[in-house]
């Protein structure tokens, strides 16, 4: 069994720039069988609960949960 492997970069929380890199994965390879998503954005520290605020929130939301939306999809549909 042969496998292929490149890198396509895109910014998670940039909803244009993950669907080109889908766009290109897709022009290079064909459909996509298997995505592996594990977004990190940087140094997360532990906040109480009762000192958690949406704004303190904001990053981690867009990256795991939103970026999560969008890359499922983009493969989903297919």
């Amino acid at each position: 069994m042969r496998i292929e492997a490149q890198g396509f970069a895109a910014d998670i929380t940039n909803k244009m720039q993950l669907t080109r890199a889908f766009q290109q994965i897709k022009n290079t390879f064909g459909s996509i069988n298997v995505v592996e998503f594990s977004p990190y954005g940087g140094n997360v520290s532990v906040t109480p609960v009762l000192d958690t605020t949406d704004e303190g929130v904001l990053q981690i939301f867009n990256n795991v949960v939103i970026g999560g939306i969008n890359t499922a999809g983009q493969i989903i549909p297919e």
